[in-house]
């Protein structure tokens, strides 16, 4: 009779996750923040690079992730709904906001329904507790996480 093991116990050469710092991109150069000494310094951010090893004087090594969006993403824990045109919807978790778009995961099962450049209405509350109604159009699918960008001024 043979144990059955666990998956990730089977895997050979697994790698610990690096620490990646993320720079924003201004006028084609990034400012990075040692985490070793806290020194400050400035380096190119070279178009079509997303990310570059980079060394301090001090000897420390940092992964920089480039940051290169025009608007700032500010992180969300919420609950929403898309809403369908017939009065149908299905329950959302809202991830990442920012002045033009969302991101939001829904269940495998209901990622089926949704394509991409669907126009959709979501519904969530802001943390005020208002009810916020805005009309979306799905840009970007990755499994079940959707990214979408609004639409016109929302509509309650």
């Amino acid at each position: 009779m043979f144990l059955a093991l666990p998956n990730n116990l089977l895997e050979k050469n697994r790698k610990p996750p690096r620490r990646v710092l993320t720079c924003k991109v201004n006028h084609g150069r990034a400012k990075v923040v040692c985490r070793n000494c806290e020194k400050n310094w400035y380096i190119p951010a070279p178009v079509g690079v997303n990310e570059k090893l980079v060394r301090c004087q001090c000897g420390s090594s940092t992964f920089i992730h480039f940051d290169r969006r025009s608007h700032p993403r500010e992180s969300i824990c919420r609950l929403g709904a898309l809403v369908f045109p017939q009065n149908y919807s299905i329950p959302v978790y809202l991830c990442d906001a920012s002045p033009v778009g969302i991101s939001f995961i829904c269940t495998e099962r209901d990622s089926l329904m949704l394509t991409k450049n669907l126009s959709i209405t979501i519904k969530y509350r802001s943390e005020e507790g208002n009810e916020i109604v805005r009309q979306i159009i799905l840009r970007n699918q990755r499994k079940n996480r959707f990214g979408a960008e609004f639409r016109g001024l929302p509509l309650t």
